[in-house]
């Protein structure tokens, strides 16, 4: 079955290679990061949203792209 997984801190590290490792079992990513990765953007299970999750008006960001296309 395939699931919806949200991942932050995506840009490398941890993060990043959890993104890849969801994508490539066939599952829907959102990769949070402040800053885009062209490897995950480069993954067609794997949208990248680039934001600072400390700022409020950035949360609204993630807010609006779940309500349209996951919900």
């Amino acid at each position: 079955m395939v699931k919806n997984i949200i991942i932050t801190g995506t840009s490398r590290g941890i993060g990043h290679e959890l993104a890849l490792q969801f994508a490539n079992a066939g599952h829907n990513v959102l990769a949070i990061s402040r800053k885009k990765s062209d490897r995950l953007l480069a993954n067609a299970q794997i949208t990248c949203l680039s934001v600072d999750l400390s700022e409020q008006i950035e949360l609204e960001k993630v807010n609006q792209f779940l309500t349209q296309n996951w919900s």
